[in-house]
Order: C-alpha cells, then structure tokens, then sequence
C-alpha cells in the first residue's frame, strides 16, 4: 500500500507562506525495500489463501484433514504449515503499520487531523474489503485491517521501544489465547469432516446442508457444491456465513496477533528499518530472527508430521511451535528480503517490486484468478486439488500478475485500484 509524502508548496499570492500538502508518494520517492518484500509477500498469503479458496474452510482448519492424502500432499501442507502460514500475513500487517503510522504522523506534522484522515484512509478499505468478502472470497484481510487500524491512532504518541514493548506483550498473549485454545482443541475433539472424494447426487445443497450444521459432514458437502456447481444463491449463503464465522473469531483468535503485527511495523517506521542507511540494522535482525524463526519452524514441521501419522500430543506441541514462531519469521523475512532487493539485478527485482507497487489491485486479483478456476463460473476446481496442486496455482497466479504489474506500470503510473483508493481519501486521481 502505498505511503504519503509532505511536500511544500507556495499558496496564495498575497500570503506567501508555504502550506503543506499530502500526496502519495511518486514512483522515486518510494522505497523498492519495502515493495519487494511486499511483493513477496503477496505470494506467501495466496499460497496460504488457496486451501480456502480451493476447499472448505472448516474443513482446511484441521490438520487431521490431510491425513487421508497421499504423502507428497501431507507433505506440502506440512512445508506450508510450518514455512507460510501466519507468517507472510504478518509480513504484510507490519508493512500495513509502518505505512499507516508514517501517514498519521506526516498528517499532524502537515498541521491536518490525523484521525480524519485514518478514518477515512480505513472506511476506503472497509469498502473494498467488504466488496471482496461478499462478492468472491470470505477470508478477505481487508475488512479486518480497517477495523483494527484505527488502534495506530491511540499509540502514535508511544516510542519506538514502547511500540516495541507492547507488540511483544500482544504477541504473546496470542500465543496463550490461541494455543491454548487449539491444544484443547486437538486433544480433546473428534476431527472436523474432511472434504469427501466423491459427493453422493442427492446429497442435501445450500440451505438445507447448511440446517446441519457447521461440522456436519452434509455442511462440507453444501459448501462444494455451491462453490464448485452453484447457484449463485448457495454460493453467497456459504461465503456470508462463513464471513461472519471468522469475524467472530477474529476478536479472539487473531485481533492480538495482526495489531501487535502493527504496532511492530509502527517500530520499524520509528527507526526506518528500510532506509538504506540502516541496512546495518536490518543485517542484525537476520541474524538474530531468521535463524531462530526457522528452527522453530522446523520443529513445528517435525511435529506436524508425526502428528499426522496418529499423534495428537505432537499435534498439539506443533500448534504452538508454528505460534512461537510467528514473532520472529516475518521481522526474518522482511529484513532477508529487503536485503537481498538491493543485491539482486534489476531484471529479477523489478517485477517483484512492481507487484509490491500495486498491492491492493495484486491482492484482489490473486482472488479473482484463484475463484475462477475454483469457482462454478470458473474451472471448477473447488474440493478438486490437494495442496500440492494448490502450491503450484498459487505460484502460477502470483507469477502471472506479477508480469501483469511490471506491463501496467510501464503505461500507467499507479495501479487501478490504487488510483480508486487515492480518490476515495483524497477526492482526486492520479494526474
């Protein structure tokens, strides 16, 4: 998403003094750091992103699920698990805090009330990610960042070290919260329906599945078949309650990890962890976050995999290796990307940072891609492919729209949708 700039300029003639003025930020002025690790993160959430968009979102949230799967599928989900999930959505909620406090900040120093500006920054996201909740995908982040954002209002006074401080209390508490309650969950329950090979023809659809109930095995089968065959009717019915399912969960389950995500953004803004000047620091972080984030990745990954083959203490134990972590991969990834942005040549960077540059209008479009082949106006893959297959789209989809960004942006300044959001908080497009 893109940042604001101040910039000086001259008002009327007869007062003579300067005015400033926020604009986003021109294609120089922006950092390629923070657009290539952008980028790449767009590719991490869409590989996480396909188990939904491709099954059924109960379904997918049990790792029990896969047990059934051949070996090359239980061991993609396992790579996923331990490798992706949580950890490029946290790469892009510390991306969305560092953009967001450095526009609250520029407004006051500009003289302009911040809070009005961030309330209307977030009510033009809440619109898109509305429209992308109810109209294609239901795990839309959209929405959620829009109402969690407004908390950057409520710490921009706070230090660099208290933003810090408090990110790590969040993000512990997180921990505890969803832990504890994926553990008991793990131990105690019977395992969610998993979606079924075959579908009996008079198996019940739309409502009527839906009268079952959410961890019915008639509920899994409903939801298939209104993604995959339709009518348009089941398929709403599905995504409008399986919307309002996470957003229930959200204030629980995740509210503490995506804010503690933002407040840890709003600490790299404060040091400007992606100046070029501060590769230095950014070099340190790697070599304390990386190497740690990846040996508790692996230790998830190895208990992951014995958990499939029956054991549910090391189910348990991988739920909270991959919780632990979360803190320290994304800080990892962010500073090995930014790194390696500024290394890498032009020609392998620059299609990679022009996704980064048209965020917004990538993100929505890995979801119309996705849905149209996993949809029943699509391919009607939905409940088809197993996670190795769901890997392999998932590379497809971001390599083509990242070919897609590198042709727009050499006929157009801004992407689409980036242009929309720019009227939507400033009453302008892009000139």
């Amino acid at each position: 998403m893109s940042e604001n700039i101040l910039t000086e300029q001259a008002t009327a003639a007869d007062q003579g003094e300067p005015t400033r003025l926020f604009r986003p930020l021109e294609t120089s002025e922006r950092l390629p750091a923070i657009d290539f690790v952008r980028g790449l993160a767009l590719l991490g959430i869409l590989v996480v992103n396909t188990s939904s968009l491709f099954g059924p979102l109960l379904a997918s949230t049990d790792p029990r699920s896969v047990e059934h799967l051949p070996w090359w599928d239980q061991l993609v989900f396992v790579l996923v698990t331990g490798l992706f999930a949580g950890k490029f959505i946290s790469t892009f909620s510390m991306l969305f805090g560092y953009g967001l406090l450095s526009q609250i900040e520029r407004a006051e120093a500009a003289g302009r009330s911040a809070v009005l500006f961030t309330l209307r920054r977030l009510a033009a996201l809440a619109v898109f990610g509305l429209i992308h909740a109810l109209g294609l995908w239901y795990g839309d982040i959209l929405f959620v960042y829009a109402g969690l954002g407004g908390i950057l209002l409520l710490v921009r006074r706070v230090s660099a070290r208290g933003l810090l401080v408090i990110a790590g209390i969040l993000l512990a508490i997180n921990i505890l919260i969803t832990g504890g309650f994926q553990s008991l969950n793990t131990l105690f329950s019977e395992p969610l329906p998993t979606a079924p090979q075959v579908i009996p023809e008079d198996a019940p659809r739309g409502f009527e599945a839906m009268s079952k109930g959410p961890i019915s095995p008639e509920w899994i089968q409903g939801e298939i078949l209104a993604f995959r065959e339709g009518p348009f009717a089941d398929a709403f019915a599905y995504l409008l309650v399986n919307w309002l399912i996470l957003l229930v969960f959200v204030p629980f389950f995740v509210a503490c990890q995506i804010v503690g995500m933002f407040l840890l953004g709003g600490w790299m803004w404060r040091v400007r962890f992606f100046d070029p000047a501060q590769a230095g620091l950014r070099r340190q972080v790697l070599r304390f976050t990386l190497p740690l984030g990846l040996l508790l990745a692996c230790l998830a990954m190895g208990l992951l995999m014995a958990g499939l083959q029956g054991s549910r203490p090391a189910l348990v134990a991988s739920v909270v290796a991959v919780l632990l972590s979360i803190p320290f991969l994304p800080l990892g990834y962010a500073a090995l990307f930014s790194l390696l942005s500024e290394r890498l040549p032009s020609w392998v960077s620059g299609p990679v940072i022009c996704a980064g540059r048209m965020a917004l209008t990538v993100y929505l479009l890995e979801t119309v891609l996705a849905t149209w082949l996993s949809y029943w106006w699509g391919w009607q893959l939905f409940g088809r492919v197993g996670p190795a297959w769901q890997l392999l789209i998932a590379m497809a989809i971001w390599s083509v729209l990242v070919l897609f960004a590198s042709v727009w942006l050499r006929l157009f300044r801004r992407g689409p949708m980036e242009n929309l959001w720019r009227w939507l908080e400033y009453g302008r497009l892009a000139s």
